[in-house]
């Protein structure tokens, strides 16, 4: 682990030395491609480690005194976070300007104190454009024409931390620059995008999901991302604005294509419904990319020098998709119309999709661009 400025400072008496901290945190985070900076306190020393490819790795431990000064300045730099209270969860957010990040917030209390995690944002994550998440050839074909319709509902599916906010924006973005009225309705707002409408979801004064979709109605809103539908009346709200005229976006936390319909009928949405507004569900999982850089040698080479600076000898630097990708063609909307039994359907659904996430991450191995660890972490055969 790499020192970071000098620890002989008593950084209860020196603010200047917190803030070089600080900046020297920011600066190796963005070094190594990191997604999230963790602050965590144990009994003796506070623990910090990066989250870079999905990866956590300790990067520092710090002297336990430094703990109050180094999160009190980090409040400050976020504002919205109140110093004093250190008993309750608290978030908010704050812009690195010189990274061009923006710094989400969140701090939960522990046995030894305050844990504070930093979500940096990245707006060029999504800015790239469609080609870069991952897609092959045929699969960003189909996306792409599904950007072209004019209504319905496109499902996009995976666990926490599948990339699904980054093909939602990508998807937005494109859209966007195309000349469409996009707006969001997201909770909480994640990456800011130029040219689109985003709407942060404010429960405690009644401003949900549900009601913020029934205001962008009344918005001449061509294209609509609802950031999650959790409950039945969100499902009602998002399938009727998809029978009315407009594209809508939308996330769901399940394993694959399939059981996101099955999911949808359990929350109550009719088979007609179904039938009439789905367009396509798209599952998806990151995985780990090889590092350019490493593969670029010969195995001789690498042999010869067996760290890498750019991957820092982990073999891997940054993340791809694979995707599982169901097209609602007129068959399987006749048996979701049918009501067909869900057991029948997920069969149907299976044999129909353009292949499974297995399947298209194994074709990523036989490209050489990741392992078949990597692939097997996230799917099954």
């Amino acid at each position: 682990m790499n020192a970071l400025p000098s620890q002989q400072h008593a950084p209860d008496q020196d603010q200047h030395f917190i803030v070089a901290l600080i900046e020297e945190l920011f600066a190796r985070a963005v070094e190594s491609g990191a997604s999230d900076i963790h602050l965590e306190p144990l009994s003796t020393r506070l623990r910090v480690r990066f989250r870079c490819d999905g990866i956590l790795r300790e990067v520092q431990s710090l002297p336990q005194q430094w703990q109050a000064p180094l999160l009190s300045c980090l409040k400050i730099m976020t504002a919205t976070l109140n110093i004093a209270e250190k008993r309750l969860p608290q978030e908010g957010r704050f812009e690195l300007e010189q990274h061009g990040l923006d710094v989400r917030v969140a701090t939960i209390p522990t046995s030894h104190g305050e844990s504070m995690t930093l979500r940096l944002l990245n707006p060029r994550a999504f800015s790239q454009g469609l080609n870069k998440l991952g897609l092959d050839p045929n699969d960003l074909e189909s996306l792409q024409q599904l950007l072209q319709r004019p209504d319905g509902l496109i499902l996009i599916t995976g666990p926490t931390g599948s990339g699904k906010t980054t093909t939602l924006y990508t998807c937005l973005q494109t859209l966007a620059a195309q000349g469409a009225k996009v707006m969001t309705i997201e909770d909480p707002v994640e990456y800011r995008i130029p040219g689109v409408n985003q709407v942060q979801v404010h429960e405690e004064i009644g401003l949900t999901f549900s009601h913020a979709l029934r205001s962008l109605l009344r918005q001449a809103t061509n294209k609509i991302m609802v950031g999650e539908i959790r409950d039945a009346t969100t499902l009602e709200s998002v399938l009727q604005a998809s029978l009315t005229g407009h594209l809508v976006f939308s996330t769901l936390h399940t394993h694959d294509t399939a059981s996101a319909v099955v999911r949808l009928k359990n929350m109550g949405a009719s088979a007609a419904s179904l039938a009439t507004s789905l367009r396509a569900v798209i599952a998806q999982r990151l995985v780990r990319r090889h590092c350019e850089i490493c593969t670029a040698y010969s195995e001789e080479m690498i042999s010869k020098n067996p760290t890498c600076s750019h991957c820092r000898g982990t073999g891997f630097r940054g993340r791809m998709g694979i995707f599982e990708i169901l097209l609602i063609d007129e068959t399987l909307r006749h048996h979701l119309h049918h009501a067909t039994s869900l057991d029948e359907w997920t069969h149907l659904a299976r044999q129909r999709c353009t292949k499974s996430l297995h399947e298209d991450g194994m074709l990523k191995v036989a490209a050489g661009l990741t392992t078949v660890e990597e692939i097997l972490k996230v799917t099954r055969p």
